[in-house]
């Protein structure tokens, strides 16, 4: 199997847009990310940048990121705000990205599917929408979150 960093060069849409470690995302959500003991990101592919241009009405996911501990992992991380509101955008965002995924290299990856908040939570673990988001195989992590092995 490619690493993660070979199945991005072989996609002509991604190539442009890899970047070692987590260089991909802006300075603001890299704060967000962290590694414990053992794990570290080894890259990073801005996905909406990416499909911009080919895919421009389109709800396109943010990021991919990719951190190896005893294996590469790639972590597709959506950073948005925490509303109910914005909550049926990212499960669009979701929907596009399975769909998206079906012809991509990246889609051979172990992975998990991450929502992060740009800002304060307005949402409760009742919420309706992060039920949805839970079934689709998304987890919302609030503010930030860190990988471990």
């Amino acid at each position: 199997m490619p690493t993660f960093a070979q199945a991005v060069q072989s996609s002509q849409l991604l190539k442009s847009h890899f970047a070692s470690g987590i260089q991909a995302l802006s300075k603001s959500e890299a704060k967000k990310l962290q590694v414990g003991p053992k794990v570290k990101f080894v890259g990073s592919v801005n996905v909406d940048a990416a499909c911009k241009a080919t895919m421009p009405n389109d709800n396109r996911w943010d990021y991919a990121v990719a951190t190896k501990g005893k294996s590469e992992f790639v972590h597709w991380i959506e950073f948005h705000d925490a509303t109910e509101k914005e909550a049926a955008v990212v499960i669009k965002k979701l929907d596009w990205l399975r769909m998206w995924l079906k012809t991509n290299p990246l889609a051979n990856f172990r992975a998990d599917f991450l929502w992060i908040s740009t800002g304060k939570v307005h949402l409760t673990q009742r919420s309706k929408s992060l039920k949805v988001l839970a079934a689709k195989g998304c987890k919302f992590c609030g503010r930030h979150v860190t990988f471990r092995q």
